[in-house]
């Protein structure tokens, strides 16, 4: 597939989903998100971590707070995504059960002053995207910024997607600088993308 057709594809997939993400009712995706948490947090890599590193979900994204309750109560610390300076930058900061949590780029959470964590200290990552394939690709917003932060994880690091069922595509398009999920969860599967089995 040639760049262009490449580029469409991924846009028009990202059309399909945003579209599809307006139309669950609240109840629906607030029960149907804790289900993906649920079966998130049975992994053993989660079990295993000491560092994980989170997401503070924007509208239409799996919710996280399940993740975060019971890592906190496990003694492990967490991580979400910051807009440093320059603007557009984005570091791993620290979230306590205390920080202050601010509105950054596009009305994203964030803590305030939160302490910098160095990305290779993650043991396993939760991340959002608006779609998977079964071989670990993510479509995300296009910015790119999960990708360079996942760019920077130790090479033992799991990198687990959190998705809605419909959000889980055959195969979408991937782009050079893209960083595959080794697997991806929703409601009703956990997939191996490794194997690209479920």
């Amino acid at each position: 597939m040639n760049g262009k057709r490449r580029d469409e594809e991924r846009e028009r997939i990202r059309r399909m989903v945003l579209r599809r993400r307006r139309e669950p009712a609240a109840e629906w995706a607030a029960e149907t998100g804790r289900a993906v948490q649920e079966r998130a947090l049975a992994l053993p890599v989660w079990a295993a971590a000491k560092v994980v590193g989170c997401y503070l979900a924007m509208p239409g994204e799996v919710a996280t707070e399940l993740i975060i309750r019971r890592s906190r109560a496990g003694g492990k610390a967490v991580c979400v995504p910051a807009c440093d300076c320059p603007p557009g930058t984005y570091l791993l900061v620290r979230l306590l059960e205390s920080s202050n949590l601010v509105a950054g780029p596009m009305g994203v959470l964030q803590p305030e002053n939160g302490a910098p964590v160095a990305t290779g200290e993650v043991d396993c990552f939760f991340v959002p995207g608006l779609a998977f394939d079964k071989r670990g690709t993510r479509l995300g917003h296009g910015g790119g910024h999960f990708d360079r932060i996942l760019a920077g994880a130790a090479p033992g690091a799991v990198k687990v997607g959190l998705a809605f069922g419909f959000q889980i595509y055959e195969h979408i398009p991937a782009e050079r600088h893209d960083v595959p999920m080794d697997f991806v969860v929703c409601e009703d599967r956990t997939i191996a993308c490794a194997a690209g089995s479920s």
